[in-house]
C-alpha cells in the first residue's frame, strides 16, 4: 500500500453497509481503536462532544457488522482531564498493553503535541479531530489531524466579514496563556493587514480570568468595527455579555475562531451573543442528506443537537474505519499509508490529506453568524 493510493470511500451513517461491506461477521476479530479525549474537567465541553461522535459511529459500525476484513470496532478510551501528561500516558497505556492498532485524539493541542511523539515512538498512527495549533501533523509522519485549523478559518471569517460590515478598524481580545489563542492573535493580525483593517488596540487575558470590564471601557470610545477574539466559550461569553452590559456600540462586530464555534457561548451569552461571526467545516442545520441523518441518529442517542465537536469525532471515526478496511494486513505502516493517500465523502464534504497531513483545504466551510439564537450562515 502507497500514500497515494486512493481509498474512495463515502463514510456516512446512511451508507455505512457500503463501506463496509459486510452482512455478517458472525465470530470475527475485534480491532482495538484507542480513543485519548478530556472527559472530565472544564474542557470535557470539547473532549465529552468529540467523544459522543465517535461511539455513534462505531456503533453505527458495528451494527452494520463491523469493517471488512477486520472484524468489529472495540473502543478503548481515555481520559486526559485535560492534562498533557496524562494524554501522554495514556498513549502508552494504549500502544505498550492494548496493542491498539489507531488512535483518536488527543482533544487539545498541548496534550497533542506532549503525547504525538510516543505514537511516533511506536509507529501507530494517531488521528486528533480537534487539536488546532500549527505545527501538530509534523511531529512524525504517523501524525494526522482531520480538523481545520484557525490559520485556514480565521481568515476566511475576517475576510467574509469585512466585505459585509466595511471593517476599517478592530481590535484583538486573545488568552495568552493557551497555544491556540496566542496562535489566534498572530492570524488575525495578518489577516487583518491583508484585508487592510488597522489593529488600533490588542487585549490579553488569561483564560481562567471572568472579569474584562477594563479592556472593554478602554476599546469603548476607539471607533473600532470588530473585535477580533480568540477564547473558549465560558471566556468569550463573559466577554460578550460584559460588552452588552457596558454599553458597546452595537455596530461593532465580534468574530471569533473555533473556541466560539459551540452552542454553549449562545447558551451562556444569551442575546449578547447576536451576531457572533465564526467559520466552520460543519453546521447543524445543513440541508443534505447525509447531515440530516447524522443529526437524527445523533438526537435519539443522546437527546441533544450535535455540535461541530461531535460532529468531527464522527467524521474522524469513520474515516479511521475506511482506512482500517483499505488496510488488510493491518501492520501500522499500512494503515498509516492509507491515511495518507485516503479520500473521502463525509459530514463536511470532500476530504483528503494535504502532504504534511492537515486537510487538504477549507472543503465546504461555512462563514456562521448567530441569529435568532442559532449558528446560521452568514
Amino acid at each position: 500500500m502507497t500514500g497515494t493510493k486512493q481509498c474512495k470511500i463515502k463514510v456516512l451513517a446512511v451508507a455505512t453497509s457500503l463501506l463496509l461491506g459486510v452482512t455478517s461477521f458472525a465470530g470475527a476479530a475485534e480491532v482495538k481503536v484507542g480513543v485519548v479525549q478530556v472527559l472530565t474537567g472544564p474542557n470535557s465541553k470539547f473532549g465529552g462532544q468529540t467523544y459522543k461522535g465517535i461511539q455513534l459511529a462505531a456503533e453505527q459500525i458495528n451494527a452494520a457488522g463491523g469493517i471488512k476484513g477486520v472484524g468489529t470496532v472495540k473502543l478503548i478510551t481515555e481520559d486526559t482531564g485535560g492534562n498533557k501528561e496524562q494524554a501522554v500516558d495514556a498513549f502508552r497505556r494504549l500502544i505498550a498493553q492494548e496493542h491498539v492498532a489507531v488512535i483518536i485524539g488527543p482533544t487539545l493541542s498541548s496534550e497533542a503535541l506532549a503525547a504525538g511523539p510516543i505514537a511516533c515512538q511506536r509507529d501507530i498512527p494517531m488521528v486528533t479531530v480537534n487539536a488546532t495549533a500549527k505545527g501538530i501533523p509534523d511531529i512524525c509522519p504517523f501524525v494526522f489531524r482531520t480538523s481545520l485549523a484557525e490559520r485556514q478559518l480565521l481568515p476566511l471569517s475576517v475576510a467574509r466579514a469585512a466585505a459585509k460590515y466595511k471593517i476599517k478598524r478592530a481590535a484583538i481580545f486573545y488568552a495568552n496563556d493557551d497555544p491556540n489563542m496566542v496562535e489566534s492573535y498572530a492570524i488575525y493580525k495578518e489577516a487583518a493587514a491583508k484585508q487592510g483593517i488597522d489593529i488600533v488596540d490588542v487585549e490579553s487575558f488569561a483564560t481562567k480570568d471572568t472579569d474584562f470590564s477594563a479592556q472593554l471601557t478602554k476599546v469603548k470610545s476607539m471607533n473600532i468595527d470588530a473585535i477580533f477574539t480568540g477564547a473558549y466559550p465560558d471566556t468569550g461569553a463573559s466577554i460578550l455579555t460584559q460588552a452588552a452590559k457596558l454599553g458597546l456600540p452595537k455596530n461593532i462586530v465580534f468574530i471569533g475562531g473555533n473556541g466560539f464555534n459551540s452552542p454553549n457561548l449562545i447558551s451562556l451569552a444569551g442575546p449578547s451573543a447576536e451576531g457572533v461571526i465564526v467559520s466552520s467545516p460543519w453546521y447543524v442545520g445543513k440541508a443534505d442528506a447525509d447531515n440530516v441523518s447524522f443529526v437524527k441518529s445523533y438526537r435519539a442517542k443522546y437527546q441533544q443537537d450535535p455540535d461541530t465537536y461531535a460532529a468531527q469525532g464522527y467524521q474522524g471515526m469513520m474515516l479511521v474505519a475506511a482506512a482500517l478496511a483499505g488496510s488488510p494486513n493491518q501492520t501500522s505502516t499500512a494503515i498509516r499509508d492509507t491515511l495518507a493517500g485516503i479520500r473521502i465523502t463525509g459530514l463536511f464534504g470532500a476530504f483528503s490529506f494535504a502532504a504534511n497531513r492537515d486537510p487538504a483545504g477549507v472543503g465546504n466551510a461555512v462563514t456562521l453568524q448567530v441569529k435568532g439564537g442559532t449558528f446560521q450562515p452568514m
